[in-house]
This record gives structure tokens, C-alpha cells and sequence, in this order.
């Protein structure tokens, strides 16, 4: 089974699989969240992240999106692994709106 078929098995099955290998699993899913709630936290007690983020709704839209990949992503697709990751930083950081003219 190659890497890539283990990780949507993780991914899919996770609730039926986590209980019985929970032993065996070194990182469980609430590990990330509470890692991404430090990082987005931490962003925010900096001033590099808007201090008026919900960090549970925002870790949920990060891990979503890069959970959801093994769904759509190819290897040989369109786009390589390093221009997804640059689009989902661009997206996340900067938002979906474009900028606003600054009105004179």
C-alpha cells in the first residue's frame, strides 16, 4: 500500500480507526488542532493575524481544506504540491477579496 493510499485511509476512516490503534497512532487529530490553535493564537498576540479570528472555526477551515486534498489533488495534475501550498497560504493570509482602492 503505497503512502499516499495509508493517508486517505487515515483521513476517511479515522473515527472507526482511531479507537483501536490509538495505541499504535503517535499524533491523534486533536494534536494538530491544539497546534494550529497555538500557531493562529500566537499570530494574533503578534499583531500578524487579526485579533478578531475564531481560532476553532479557522483551524476547522485549515485542516478541512488540506484533509479534503487527497480528494482532488495529482501528483501530475495542473498544479504542483508547492503552488497548491503557495495558493492555500495566499488564501488563508490574505483573504478572497480583493483589495480595497484606498479612496483620496
Amino acid at each position: 500500500m503505497s503512502s499516499r493510499q495509508t493517508e486517505i485511509i487515515y483521513v476517511r476512516e479515522m473515527d472507526n480507526i482511531y479507537p483501536r490503534l490509538k495505541d499504535k497512532i503517535t499524533e491523534s487529530p486533536r494534536h494538530y488542532q491544539r497546534l494550529w490553535h497555538r500557531i493562529l493564537r500566537e499570530g494574533m498576540k503578534a499583531g500578524e493575524l487579526r485579533a478578531d479570528l475564531d481560532v476553532k472555526v479557522v483551524t476547522y477551515a485549515i485542516l478541512g481544506s488540506i484533509n479534503w486534498m487527497y480528494r482532488w489533488y495529482e501528483r501530475n495534475g495542473r498544479l504542483s504540491i508547492q503552488e497548491v501550498a503557495s495558493t492555500f497560504t495566499r488564501t488563508f493570509l490574505d483573504g478572497l477579496a480583493a483589495p480595497r482602492a484606498v479612496k483620496a
